[in-house]
């Protein structure tokens, strides 16, 4: 597809600004995280690679960078898609995960929801308009972060932050030519 060769360094930005570093909260359940990377994820990586498991609060940035660039920009097909939509799709990638993101794809798409990112979503995606599917999976996350508060109140500590993010996403796609 075209897109921009910093459009990674763009998403990644992005994305990291909201991670943060280091955080082991009790109501998340992710676990300890850095950088917006768990504990799970890091073991995955570091076990992946040979190296002896360690605190995610040591990852080091070029770990970050190989992780979200295998396990999130490419896994999640983000170098299949056009501007803006691979900014939004990476982060709902890291915050939601590559199978709820297939299914925001989808419904943006309006193809059958299946959570795979198969011919017929590329297909879809092929035939759209990037930032209006960005948009509506932006769209799509902010009513997913209520009905997930709706249904566990515990989590309404991160409803705030959460959509201040999923604005800020927004606002970054609309603004992207």
């Amino acid at each position: 597809m075209n897109q921009p060769a910093d459009e990674f360094s763009t998403a990644l930005a992005f994305t990291l600004k909201w991670e943060g570093g280091f955080v082991d909260s009790p109501s998340d359940a992710g676990g300890p995280t850095n950088f917006g990377i768990t504990q799970k994820v890091y073991d995955g990586y570091r076990h992946r690679n040979h190296l002896p498991l360690q605190s995610v609060r040591q990852i080091s940035i070029n770990e970050v960078n190989d992780i979200y660039m295998n396990d999130y920009w490419l896994t999640g097909d983000c170098d299949k898609m056009q501007s803006p939509l691979p900014i939004a799709h990476f982060d709902t990638c890291v915050n939601f995960g590559p199978f709820q993101v297939a299914r925001f794809l989808q419904q943006s798409l309006g193809v059958e929801v299946d959570g795979q990112i198969g011919p017929i979503t590329l297909k879809a995606l092929a035939n759209s308009d990037p930032k209006s599917v960005a948009i509506s999976i932006c769209d799509l996350r902010i009513a997913f972060r209520y009905e997930r508060v709706a249904k566990d109140p515990t989590q309404k500590v991160f409803l705030e932050g959460w959509l201040n993010r999923d604005s800020a996403l927004k606002n970054l796609v609309i603004s992207i030519k």
